[in-house]
Parts: structure tokens; C-alpha cells; sequence
């Protein structure tokens, strides 16, 4: 080790969901756990700042979708937990009052009385203190700029506050694993997917929606968080442009109007937080998971719009891996971590 390099059992390169949950689990194993995050505070996906007066932005986003109910039935998944009714368009409105101005319109609805909804930010926040407690550390404003190679092993990660040694890095970069895999020879298919997010204050809306809806047909969502509702949809191919696009917001908006014409009572121009970010998307539709040719190095990313969803699996199945248990699920079938 050189003298002004420090040493861990574990690199965590990003601290998003994904780099957060593997962490966690690697520090209960027992590890010394580092995490390495270029920006000042953690969240990934969960964090956005303001660039200009109502606009903000992130290096990552998500959206949602619905599996289709035959799908549902031929894989059983109700054994499983996942239950769901068939609502008629009456049973619709007596179940969300909010779609009362527009029940002519509807033809029905699948419910999903288990569903619920969660605040990624809190929920990252939460488990950075967590991480902490059990001695995780973290180190802020810092830059992976590359990863030092010996034969099979990585023997560094190079960072803008100097190289971090450890025994096992995990590349959790969303997007942005692909460049920095590239470098040491490792081959991942993910490419950012931009998506665009309008959040407003629910108050002047007094029949303001309280579950979670998706619209199928005009392919958006709008989502109750606390005090707020969260308008979110589209996929845009822009390479690593964050910056969120007003014509791709303005559409969502007027899909949202036309099945919530109450909508226009909370919605307004001036006080609505535009959002956009990238999600990391595989062909496949499903992150990579593991361990790559080089021995100590692993990537847990790709996971596109599900990337909070899978978060805790995919950072548990990681975490054994990079532990040396055996995983409790097989990775057959999972996208390959090829060398380049």
C-alpha cells in the first residue's frame, strides 16, 4: 500500500440506491466499506438540484408500468403477493373520487390494494445514516476518474482525492458505468433513457387523487407524495443531456389534464418543479449483477426505471457475491458480464 493511499475491504463507486444498498449489506457482513460519491451529498436518483428558478435535474429518474393481468394469472404471481382487482368504470370512481370528471371516458381499471408509495429521497437519506452507524464511510465531492489494473485484480480506485485501495470495488454508476468498465476491459450495454418528472402542491386541489394512477393509454403517472403530486412519463434518447425539455413536460401536463381536469386547480407554470434525469437501461430491461472477469471487481447497474424497486435485492444479491456466500436466487439468465 502507498503511503498516501487508504485501504477497505469494499469500494462502493457511486452512491446512489444501488452503490447505498450494496454498501449496507457489505458493512453487516462485517466488511470495511467505502463509498465514493462525486457529488456532496448521496442519493443518485433521489437527489435534484435547481440550475434555474423551477427547473431541477438529476443523473437519474424512473417511471411506471404495469404488468399485463394475463401475465399476471399464467405465472400465479397472486401466490406471490401480487393481487389485483378488476374494476368496473363505476367501481373506479367510488374507489378514486378524483376520476369522477371524466368517468364517462373510462372503460375500467386494474386495482392493486396492496400498492403503496414511498419517498426514494427519505428512504436514501435514512439508509446513508444507517451505513454510517455501522461504519461505512463516505467520501464526498470525490471524482472516480479510473481504476488501477494488475492482471485480474484491481489494485486501486483513482479518484480526485488521490487512490483508494481495497480488496473488492463494485461499480454502481447507473449511466455511467459503462465508461468507466471500458476502461479496464469490461463491456456493459446500458445507455441512458431521459425521463421528465412535474411535481406541484396538492393544497388547491381539495379532490386531488389519493391513490397512485397510471394511465395506460396516455402512458403517465401521477403519483400522491405527502403534500405533493408527482406527474411523471416519457422516454427520450438524448445521450447524457439531463436537461429537462419544456415541450416533453407541457405533453405530460395536458395528458394529465385530460384524465384530471382538476389537475389545472394545483398546476401552474410558475410554482411546478420540472425534473429530468437518466435512467440506465439494459436491452434486456434487467441491471447487471455481479462479478466481471477481473476477480475482485463486481457492477450492480441497469436497472432502468426499476432501479429503487430492485435496489435492496440487487444490493443483497451483490453483497453475497462480493462476500463469498452463495446468492439465494441463480443468475442464470441474467445479462452477462462480458470483457470488451
Amino acid at each position: 500500500m502507498t503511503s498516501n493511499a487508504r485501504r477497505f475491504d469494499a469500494v462502493i463507486i457511486g452512491g446512489g440506491h444501488n452503490g447505498l444498498t450494496c454498501a449496507a449489506y457489505l458493512a453487516a457482513a462485517g466488511l470495511s466499506v467505502c463509498v465514493a460519491e462525486r457529488r456532496h451529498v448521496v442519493g443518485g436518483a433521489a437527489v435534484t438540484e435547481e440550475f434555474h428558478p423551477g427547473f431541477r435535474n438529476s443523473t437519474a429518474s424512473y417511471t411506471v408500468s404495469l404488468l399485463d393481468p394475463q401475465v399476471i394469472r399464467e405465472l400465479k404471481l397472486a401466490e406471490h403477493g401480487l393481487v389485483y382487482e378488476e374494476l368496473s368504470a363505476e367501481e373506479c370512481v367510488a374507489h378514486e373520487g378524483a376520476l369522477s370528471e371524466t368517468a364517462g371516458s373510462l372503460v375500467g381499471a386494474l386495482y392493486f390494494p396492496r400498492d403503496e408509495v414511498g419517498d426514494c429521497h427519505k428512504f436514501i437519506q435514512g439508509l446513508a445514516r444507517h451505513a454510517q452507524e455501522r461504519g461505512v464511510k463516505f467520501l464526498y465531492e470525490t471524482t472516480v476518474t479510473g481504476l488501477r489494473r494488475r492482471g485480474r485484480r484491481i489494485a486501486a480506485v483513482l479518484t480526485s482525492q488521490g487512490p483508494v485501495e481495497a480488496d473488492n470495488v463494485v461499480v454502481a454508476l447507473g449511466s455511467f458505468a459503462p465508461a468507466l468498465l471500458r476502461q479496464v476491459g469490461v463491456d456493459v450495454l446500458i445507455y441512458p433513457v431521459k425521463g421528465v418528472s412535474i411535481t406541484v402542491a396538492r393544497a388547491p386541489w381539495n379532490d386531488a387523487p389519493t391513490h397512485a394512477i397510471i394511465d395506460d393509454a396516455r402512458m403517465f403517472g401521477l403519483v400522491p407524495i405527502g403534500d405533493r403530486l408527482r406527474a411523471v412519463g416519457t422516454a427520450e434518447i438524448a445521450r447524457y443531456d439531463a436537461t429537462p425539455s419544456p415541450a416533453r413536460a407541457q405533453a405530460i401536463i395536458e395528458k394529465v389534464l385530460q384524465t384530471f381536469p382538476g389537475f389545472s386547480r394545483c398546476y401552474s407554470p410558475a410554482t411546478a418543479k420540472v425534473w429530468a434525469g437518466l435512467r440506465p437501461v439494459s436491452p434486456s430491461g434487467v441491471g447487471y449483477m455481479g462479478r466481471t472477469w477481473i476477480e475482485n471487481l463486481f457492477v450492480n447497474a441497469g436497472h432502468g426505471h426499476l432501479g429503487w424497486t430492485m435496489s435492496c435485492g440487487a444490493g443483497r444479491l451483490v453483497a453475497d457475491i462480493v462476500a463469498g456466500r452463495a446468492p439465494e436466487i441463480s443468475l442464470a439468465g441474467f445479462p452477462r458480464l462480458a470483457a470488451a
